[in-house]
């Protein structure tokens, strides 16, 4: 399975840049472009494809067991709006929120993050929900939200929410 994945991204990574060097070649893209073309089919080609999420599971590493659940409002209002939702965060309403998610706004922010074909939550299953992964990570570009790690409590409140089944 790794040898198989391995030449596949060698094959796309071939392709992908003798596909830039014709357009360079053409003129039909600037530098810059070329090089944000290409990370974004490299990503593309490393997450399996371009289809629909599947969720990946993860080991949970934050044990919260014992946490009450809150309401979406209450973790949208307390959590998810002050931290990624307000002022200059990345996922407020502008032309393209961050991975066009925006959790200013509670209706779409829930709308959204229980959307099946993004994985965003997986409802009862936080081992297999991005958001779960993006906010425990000590991954520093992986973490979310980048300016800072949340508090074990910050991260319980969203693991306990997913396990309780991501009630409204």
């Amino acid at each position: 399975m790794v040898v198989v994945t391995m030449r596949m991204a060698v094959a796309t990574m071939k392709m992908v840049v003798a596909t830039t060097r014709r357009m360079r070649l053409q003129g039909s893209m600037a530098g810059p472009e070329v090089r944000a073309f290409l990370v974004c089919l490299l990503l593309a080609a490393s997450a399996g494809g371009c289809g629909p999420s599947q969720p990946r599971c993860f080991a949970l590493e934050v044990d919260c067991s014992g946490v009450a659940p809150p309401s979406f409002d209450e973790l949208h209002a307390e959590l998810l709006a002050p931290s990624c939702g307000t002022g200059l965060s990345c996922h407020v309403e502008d032309d393209v929120p961050a991975g066009d998610l925006r959790l200013d706004d509670s209706v779409l922010a829930y709308e959204t993050l229980l959307d099946p074909a993004r994985a965003l939550v997986v409802p009862e299953r936080p081992e297999c929900s991005e958001v779960v992964r993006r906010v425990t990570s000590g991954a520093r570009f992986v973490r979310m939200p980048p300016a800072r790690a949340l508090t074990r409590a910050e991260m319980c409140a969203i693991v306990s929410w997913v396990s309780a089944g991501a009630p409204p």
